[in-house]
């Protein structure tokens, strides 16, 4: 069995404590977050594929079924992305009230 080994992390407890060498730490490890996160978001989204919990399409379905209906009614793309990515089947469009 391989060991995993952990980069190593600031130590800091609130932002007041932190130091220029916790955010050199913090930032030297950003770039390989940011550059996987759409794959890790893809993946996640894959869960929901198969989970109907007796409704009729499954998770993932709803939730692009719910990010459409929300661009055709001119949502706000920060609206749409958050309904695509919601994975909860009780989640409506129309719980969402225009500003």
């Amino acid at each position: 069995m391989t060991d995993l080994v952990e980069p190593p992390r600031a130590s800091f407890t609130s932002f007041e404590e932190s130091t220029k060498d916790d955010w050199s730490l913090i930032m030297s490890q950003r770039g390989e977050l940011e550059g996987s996160l759409p794959d890790r978001i893809l993946e996640q989204m894959e869960h929901l594929r198969n989970d109907y919990g007796g409704f009729p399409v499954d998770r993932l379905e709803h939730s692009v079924q719910t990010a459409t209906r929300a661009e055709k009614d001119g949502r706000d793309e920060m609206t749409d992305n958050c309904l695509t990515l919601s994975s909860s089947t009780s989640m409506s469009v129309n719980s969402f009230q225009k500003t």
